[in-house]
């Protein structure tokens, strides 16, 4: 019996979904495909970006099932010129959408089959140009789906 086909990017649009509900609604939630042509002159602030960054496999076939963590980003996007020599006023404001971030997507489970609860996870470095301040949140979105038969070549 083959495994069922499964859409490994369905995620995606349920985090943006999750994202437009929890944060007030001048936030901008944009996808990847946001990305595209963007430049510090068109990048609407406040923002979180949604990005597929990787995945890691989890421990080997077992029953007929593979594991995986699915790692995305969610990357705050702030912009204040009010203290450009220390970026204070940046992760002033920052601070706040993280955590409304943090709390709409920790723990939260996906209503997709095979989907854990969400987990932080590492993430780059925070990046700071021209009184724009980016701010990666890592997330582990562990997934379990149903691996294809091996038993017949």
């Amino acid at each position: 019996m083959a495994a069922e086909p499964i859409d490994f990017m369905a995620l995606e649009p349920l985090l943006l979904d999750r994202l437009r509900a929890a944060l007030p609604a001048h936030v901008h939630v944009l996808a990847a495909r946001d990305l595209a042509g963007l430049t510090e002159g068109t990048q609407l602030t406040p923002a979180v970006h949604v990005l597929y960054r990787d995945y890691r496999p989890g421990r080997a076939p077992a029953s007929g099932w593979e594991e995986l963590d699915q790692l995305w980003l969610t990357v705050i996007a702030v912009r204040n010129v009010s203290t450009l020599s220390t970026n204070e006023a940046v992760r002033a404001d920052a601070g706040p959408l993280m955590g409304a971030v943090i709390g709409a997507l920790g723990g939260w489970r996906p209503d997709l089959r095979g989907y854990k609860p969400l987990s932080l996870d590492g993430a780059p470095a925070a990046g700071y140009r021209a009184g724009f301040g980016y701010f990666p949140l890592g997330w582990r979105a562990p997934m379990r789906v149903r691996a294809a038969c091996t038993g017949e070549p």
